[in-house]
C-alpha cells in the first residue's frame, strides 16, 4: 500500500512541475498540432497448430478447436495528435487505434457454429506522453509511449520488455517488434551518436504486479561506422505496489496442497517472486560500410547482420516441493513442478540478417531464436493465478502436463516489406514464433497491439498486411 502511494505521490509531482513550466511559458508560446493517422487490412492462415499444447488449451473452450488452416484477419486504423509548443523544446502526444478482427480459434463441432462468429472492435490508447528534448544529447519522455531499443529486430528480439522470467515467455506481434511503456524515459548521445544511452523508470500496467516500479538503464556503443554493441540491465519491481502480490507467500496458494509455487531453502519454505533482474546484450555488422563499390546499389537496410540475447532472471531457484505425481486434496488436478533452477533455460538468443534485395524492397528479413525452457510460453501463472509458478489453471480442474516434451526450442521469421509513395505499405511475414491466438481475451495485455490470448499455440503462419499512413 505504502508503494502505491509513494507511485502516486511521485505522478502527482512530476505532473505538477510540468504544469508550473507550461505556465511560466505561456506567453509568446505558438501551439502546432501536426496529426497523422494510418488503416491497414491483413490477411493470413494459421498453417499447422497440432500440438498437445495448443489442443490441451482450446478444448477448456466446450468444443474441438479449429486448429489448421485457421483464417486470421484483422484491421487497424490509429490516429496520432503531436503538438508543438513553438519556440519551446517540448511536444506531447495523443495517439488512439482501433482493432478489428476474427476471433480464434473458433469450435468446429458447436451447433451454433457460425451464428456466433462475428467480428470483434477493440479500441485502446496507443500514446500519451510529453516529451523535453533539447537535442540529440539529451531529451525527457513522460507517460505512455512507445519504445525500442534495438533498431534491427524485425519480429524477434527486444528481450528487456517483451517476456516474462518468473514464469519465462516471450510476446511477438506481426509487424510490431517493439513495447508500449508507462513512464519515464531519459535519452541521450555523444557526437556522432557513437555512444548512446536510456535510463527508464516504468510502470507495469498488467498482471499480479500492476503498480511495481522497474529501473533500466540501456547503452549502445559504435566503435567504428559498421559495428554496434549493446546492453541493458532492467531491475523488475523494485518498489513493489503490493508486496504481497509480487512476492507471495504461503497463503497465496490457491489450493491447499498447491506446491507447485514453493521450494525449500536452508530448511525454511519459499515462495517464488515475480522480482527480478534481466540482463541483455546485442550486436550488429553493417557488411556494406565494407563494400564501397557495391553501397550506392544497395538497399539503405542490405546486408545487415545482428544478434540480441538476454537473461531472463539472473537469479536460480531450487525445485519446487510439487514433484509430476503430486495431485490436489479433490483429485480432479495434476499439479506439476516448477524448476527455475537451470540457468541456460531461461537464455533466448535471436539471429538475423537482412537480404540483399538491390532496392527493390525496403528490407528482406531472416530471424531465428533458440530459447531452451521447456515449459509452454504461457502466461497463465501469473495472469490466471498471481503467481510467479509454472503452474497452469484452466477451467477450474485442468491442470497440463510439463515440461512439455513436444516443446519447440526454434523460433524464425521471413519478413518483407514495401514502400510505395512514401504512404503505402505492403509487409509480409511467413514465421513460427511467439504469435499469440486473437482470442477475446480483455484481461490479456493490451500494450503488445491489441486484445491476444494468454499463450502461443506453437504454429507457423503467414500474414499479408497492406497499409496507408499520413
Amino acid at each position: 500500500m505504502r508503494g502505491a502511494l509513494r507511485i502516486r505521490s511521485a505522478m502527482v509531482m512530476v505532473i505538477g512541475c510540468l504544469g508550473a513550466i507550461g505556465m511560466s511559458y505561456a506567453d509568446g508560446v505558438t501551439p502546432q498540432l501536426i496529426p497523422s493517422g494510418y488503416a491497414s487490412f491483413s490477411m493470413g492462415q494459421i498453417v499447422n497448430a497440432e500440438n498437445p499444447e495448443a489442443i490441451g488449451f482450446l478444448t477448456n473452450f466446450g468444443a474441438t478447436p479449429e486448429l489448421n488452416h485457421l483464417l486470421l484477419q484483422n484491421i487497424i486504423t490509429g490516429f496520432n495528435l503531436e503538438t508543438k509548443f513553438n519556440p519551446l523544446p517540448i511536444s506531447t502526444n495523443l495517439g488512439i487505434e482501433m482493432k478489428t478482427y476474427i476471433q480464434t480459434p473458433r469450435p468446429v463441432d458447436n451447433a451454433l457454429y457460425g451464428t456466433t462468429q462475428r467480428y470483434y472492435y477493440f479500441p485502446y490508447l496507443t500514446r500519451a506522453d510529453f516529451i523535453y528534448s533539447s537535442g540529440p544529447e539529451f531529451s525527457l519522455d513522460f507517460g505512455y509511449f512507445p519504445f525500442k531499443y534495438n533498431p534491427d529486430s524485425r519480429n524477434l528480439g527486444e528481450y528487456l520488455f517483451r517476456t516474462g522470467m518468473y514464469q519465462p515467455y516471450i510476446i511477438t506481434n506481426f509487424d510490431f517488434a517493439l513495447a508500449r511503456l508507462a513512464g519515464l524515459c531519459v535519452s541521450g548521445s555523444l557526437p556522432d551518436s557513437i555512444l548512446t544511452w536510456d535510463g527508464l523508470l516504468t510502470m507495469d500496467i498488467s498482471g499480479s504486479t500492476i503498480g511495481d516500479l522497474n529501473l533500466t538503464g540501456i547503452a549502445s556503443y559504435k566503435p567504428v561506422k559498421p559495428f554496434e554493441i549493446g546492453a541493458g540491465v532492467s531491475f523488475c519491481s523494485i518498489i513493489s505496489a503490493n508486496s504481497t502480490r509480487t512476492h507471495p507467500g504461503l497463503n497465496a496458494s490457491w489450493v491447499s496442497n498447491d506446491y507447485s509455487d514453493m521450494y525449500i531453502s536452508g530448511g525454511d519454505t519459499q515462495t517464488y517472486t515475480f522480482a527480478g533482474t534481466k540482463i541483455m546484450a546485442r550486436a550488429s555488422f553493417d557488411f556494406k560500410e565494407l563494400l564501397p563499390d557495391l553501397k550506392q546499389s544497395l538497399g539503405e537496410n542490405d546486408l545487415k547482420i545482428y544478434s540480441e540475447a538476454a537473461i531472463l532472471g539472473v537469479e536460480n531457484y531450487p525445485h519446487s516441493i510439487a514433484s509430476d505425481t503430486v495431485r490436489s486434496a479433490a483429485d480432479t488436478m495434476v499439479i506439476y513442478g516448477t524448476d527455475y533452477s537451470k540457468l541456460w533455460q531461461r537464455v533466448p538468443v535471436m539471429f538475423g540478417i537482412n537480404l540483399p534485395t538491390f532496392k527493390l524492397l525496403n528490407v528482406l528479413n531472416v530471424e531465428a531464436e533458440w530459447f531452451g525452457c521447456n515449459y509452454p510460453d504461457a502466461e497463465d501463472g501469473a495472469v490466471g493465478l498471481g503467481l510467479p509458478s509454472e503452474q497452469t489453471y484452466v477451467g477450474g480442474n485442468q491442470v497440463y502436463s510439463y515440461p512439455d516434451s513436444t516443446k519447440q526450442h526454434w523460433k524464425w521469421s521471413v519478413y518483407a516489406k514495401k514502400t510505395f509513395a512514401g504512404h503505402f505499405d505492403i509487409v509480409g511475414q511467413v514465421a513460427c514464433d511467439h504469435y499469440r491466438w486473437e482470442l477475446n481475451d480483455y484481461a490479456a495485455q493490451a500494450q503488445y497491439g491489441g486484445v491476444e490470448a494468454l499463450r502461443e499455440p506453437s504454429n507457423y503462419y503467414y500474414i499479408v498486411k497492406l497499409g496507408y499512413n499520413f
